[in-house]
């Protein structure tokens, strides 16, 4: 989680034409992660501040912050959505196809700001990202001596990434 969360910082400093070292970009990345425990953007508070840090502008650092965090939310959306089509077609449109446009959204503006290179790095970060949760998601259940499918974890995964997101509830409590 510490290298995955360091490699993002340090894709988004590279967006930006600077660069962070490996071992601020995962320190920071550890400090994010406990920041997001509060029920506050703290998470993304750090990781702004590192970009700025790094040297890369107030806004354009809280704004690549945020595109990535509507990225991380929709993806997850947008994979729940599918998950919950197979059970009620309605609901998993209602909740897939809002969260594909606003993926689309997300992506087509990292490649108008900083190409297509970065847009495919990016999302295959944020696909990894989710396939680690995923695995975490199922490492726990079948802890709990309860089976459950990759796929049937990708709700959980929202409920985990939405209530970090909202800064209503700290991660954990999604």
């Amino acid at each position: 989680s510490l290298v995955y969360g360091g490699y993002g910082l340090i894709m988004l400093a590279n967006s930006s034409g600077t660069s962070m070292r490996p071992g601020f970009a995962m320190r920071t990345s550890a400090w994010a992660q406990l920041a997001e425990a509060l029920p506050l953007p703290g998470g993304a508070m750090v990781r702004t501040g590192a970009l700025m840090k790094a040297g890369v502008g107030t806004k354009r650092s809280a704004w690549l912050v945020i595109n990535t965090a509507i990225l991380w939310i929709s993806l997850a959306a947008m994979f729940s959505g599918i998950v919950v089509y197979q059970q009620s077609r309605e609901l998993g449109l209602i909740l897939g196809v809002p969260a594909t446009a606003l993926t689309a959204a997300s992506l087509g503006w990292i490649i108008f700001d900083a190409g297509w290179a970065q847009m495919a790095l990016t999302l295959a970060h944020r696909l990894a990202g989710l396939l680690l949760m995923a695995l975490r998601l199922q490492i726990s259940f079948a802890i709990l001596d309860h089976a459950v499918d990759l796929e049937s974890t990708m709700p959980f995964a929202l409920a985990s990434i939405a209530g970090s997101a909202s800064s209503i509830a700290p991660a954990g409590l999604g």
